[in-house]
């Protein structure tokens, strides 16, 4: 199962249930949050607060 967790809680949950799908499931979870930050310089508060495009 290829999970793309795009950095957000999503991806922490899934972490947390890998262990229990192991056993039925190879879990590949990709950016899940363990580098970069969420929505840096982007996302729609970034627009709204900056009033500047998404970089």
């Amino acid at each position: 199962l290829l999970v793309d967790g795009a950095n957000g809680i999503g991806a922490l949950k899934m972490r947390e249930m890998e262990p229990f799908l192991r056993s039925e499931l190879q879990v590949v979870l990709s950016n899940d949050g363990s580098s970069g930050k969420l929505n840096h310089m982007c996302g729609a508060d970034y627009v709204k607060v900056q009033q500047k495009a998404p970089q």
